[in-house]
């Protein structure tokens, strides 16, 4: 039996199931909180039932925040020392009080578990992202698969 190419895998095969979320209800703090602790640049934004509401972003953070816009651009290398100060840094500028519904992107991109790689890449290219939420026919968030997701697959092939 031939083994599937890369570009013709299944999302779901590819994908990052254990996604870190916040609510929408939650705090820009709170959500800056789970990036520093998780290193990311980036949050889908969920509602009670898991569905997938948008995303909130440094980017969109660094819209109330420019003065730690060098900062906040690198927060996936910060280290533990500095992502304190800088969530200190922005408790100060009332990130404490807003809610990430005030700020996050809402109707981002996304793909289906059932659609190609090649059609997830397809979409990155096009909307210039990095990550696609992977959602059901619910809107509910099953994961993401992002550009380090698909590198790491082809690698994993090239060395099968």
């Amino acid at each position: 039996m031939m083994e599937k190419s890369l570009q013709a895998r299944k999302v779901e095969e590819v994908m990052s199931r254990d996604v870190a979320s916040v609510h929408f209800q939650e705090t820009v703090h709170q959500a800056l909180i789970l990036m520093v602790e998780n290193r990311l640049s980036a949050l889908p934004v969920v509602d009670g039932r898991d569905r997938c509401l948008g995303i909130v972003s440094v980017t969109d953070v660094v819209a109330l925040a420019r003065e730690v816009d060098d900062d906040l651009s690198n927060l996936e290398r910060v280290s533990d020392v500095s992502s304190r100060w800088l969530v200190g840094e922005l408790t100060q500028h009332g990130m404490d009080h807003r809610k990430v519904e005030e700020l996050m992107s809402r109707g981002v991109q996304s793909v289906g578990p059932g659609a190609t790689v090649a059609d997830a890449a397809r979409v990155m290219l096009g909307h210039h992202v990095h990550r696609l939420p992977v959602i059901d026919e619910q809107q509910r968030l099953l994961g993401i698969v992002s550009t380090m997701d698909i590198l790491a697959a082809m690698i994993d092939d090239e060395a099968t």
